[in-house]
């Protein structure tokens, strides 16, 4: 029989140092071959005015654990053993109904996914204003406006009040990402835990985020556990460091100690790959113009995209030229267009102005930004990278033969085929999404943020990776990322686009 947990609305939020403990935790799942053990024997703490940081590999555990602790888990998850404390009281003994009061009040959680996290039939208003009239007992549409306001402005949300009037799809990656952070905010929880909060944002962004969390943290003393990939973020942010592997904390300590003195041989790796992927800026000169010789694949001229209901358009005058078998690179700030100028150029959106025109028959694909969202959940990793030759009525044994060479192709596993996209790493889905890209025999393949939710030694994989198919299979890349120091690695040219327009970079 369940212990109660404290009556609705009345959540310990009190004088407690410690927000989290975690002690001897054990979770596995149930799969098709067996239990997969996720968390082995986790032992944690958070403190009020604390920054701690999570990082790992992908499938390491890290977000297993962070769903685990607000008992998010379906039935197909067991906990095995241990105990999750908030505040003093193991969730693991509070009923569902106690739990949907604990949620959002003793503890929020920024999913690493904010387009599946954010209800898409709700605009972001209702979703803002529902932990606050929820847990902080807020009725007045006018107090609850203001807020919202607030706390999207904090966010560094222009034009807050055209934004609560959107449905998440309606936002770019970006700001469904910050938004995802101030819902996080609203109900004002005595613990955030952050699962990759930064993912999808550009550079100064991200910054503006970890400030306000930093700011969080010390001015109203909230604990935050914030789980990255980004080994440079998390020595900037936190205070403390954990490094997670195969469900184990192999060490943790403070974040000079992780960083400057790693004792264990995993973290050591973690902290090298991490200086190779941010490594130093080259020292490349600005592009120049097109030489005479080189071929013009595709060319962009004034194009003009404008949303339905937006105030403004998201692309204006946008002009540039695309070199065949380059390696184009296009970084810009979150919101500036990015991933719309992709969808033009592969003709999923019809610009307002202006055209995009190849100079041969070319078959352009886009990658998408978010592999989980693209990905259908009830079908397999094999059924996903041959959906193409089904789609294209390849006969069954020429597909079965194209599926394993595309599996080859992208360095995934062949045992992985009969699994589902939940059962697989963040890296293993990037390269089949890659793989099912290059089912479709493309000669111009988009990248939109191929490496920006994957950690930093799978980041390095990937990006090499996409070289080698590049010189392999003859293609012509556009690698579109907020990650400068990746694409500066990466690309012979690229170009920043920001709101006012594009201009040439650093080549």
């Amino acid at each position: 029989m369940m212990k109660d947990c404290g009556s609705k609305g009345e959540w310990n939020t009190g004088k407690n140092k410690t927000v989290l403990k975690v002690e001897d935790f054990r979770l596995c799942f149930n799969g098709r071959f067996g239990a997969v053990h996720a968390v082995r024997d986790a032992n944690l703490e958070v403190h009020r005015g604390e920054i701690v940081a999570l990082v790992g590999e992908s499938g390491c555990g890290k977000t297993a654990l962070c769903r685990a602790i607000l008992m998010l888990h379906s039935a197909h998850a067991r906990y095995l053993s241990g105990r999750i404390l908030l505040d003093g009281r193991d969730v693991r003994t509070c009923s569902e109904r106690e739990m949907e009061q604990i949620r959002g009040k003793a503890a929020s959680l920024v999913f690493q996914n904010p387009l599946s996290s954010l209800n898409p039939v709700y605009r972001i208003r209702e979703q803002m204003e529902e932990p606050m009239r929820r847990h902080l007992g807020m009725k007045e549409a006018g107090t609850l406006e203001t807020r919202s306001r607030e706390l999207l402005l904090e966010m560094g949300l222009e034009e807050p009040e055209e934004i609560l009037e959107k449905y998440p799809h309606q936002l770019s990656g970006g700001q469904r990402q910050r938004v995802a952070v101030a819902i996080a905010l609203a109900g004002d929880p005595s613990l955030i835990i952050a699962d990759e909060p930064t993912t999808a944002l550009d550079p100064e962004t991200a910054k503006m985020v970890t400030g306000l969390l930093r700011r969080v943290a010390d001015e109203k003393q909230k604990g935050i556990l914030f789980v990255t990939h980004d080994l440079a973020v998390a020595a900037e942010l936190a205070d403390r460091v954990l490094v997670m592997k195969a469900g184990e904390i192999l060490e943790q300590g403070t974040t000079e100690d992780i960083f400057t003195h790693p004792k264990d041989a995993y973290t050591k790796k973690l902290v090298r790959c991490a200086e190779w992927v941010r490594g130093e800026a080259s020292s490349r000169t600005l592009a120049a113009a097109p030489e005479p010789e080189e071929k013009i694949l595709a060319g962009v001229r004034h194009l003009k995209v404008r949303y339905p209901g937006a105030s403004h358009p998201v692309l204006r005058d946008c002009s540039l030229d695309i070199r065949e078998g380059e390696i184009l690179g296009l970084i810009g700030e979150s919101g500036c267009g990015k991933s719309t100028l992709a969808k033009v150029l592969c003709g999923i959106l019809k610009p307002s102005a202006g055209a995009v025109e190849f100079f041969r028959p070319v078959k352009p694909v886009l990658i998408f930004q978010d592999s989980v969202a693209s990905f259908n959940e009830r079908m397999t990793i094999g059924e996903i990278i041959q959906e193409p030759l089904v789609i294209g009525k390849v006969p069954p044994e020429r597909r079965r033969e194209t599926l394993r060479e595309l599996m080859e192709q992208v360095e995934l596993e062949a045992d992985l085929i009969d699994r589902y996209p939940y059962e697989v790493s963040g890296g293993q889905r990037q390269r089949a999404a890659i793989a099912r890209g290059l089912a479709m025999n493309p000669e111009f393949l988009i990248a939109d943020e191929p490496i920006s939710s994957l950690d930093a030694p799978v980041q390095m994989e990937i990006v090499q990776l996409l070289k080698r198919l590049r010189d392999r299979r003859n293609l012509t890349l556009l690698i579109i990322s907020h990650d400068i120091p990746m694409v500066e690695h990466i690309s012979d040219r690229i170009i920043r686009m920001e709101k006012e327009g594009l201009r040439d970079g650093i080549r």
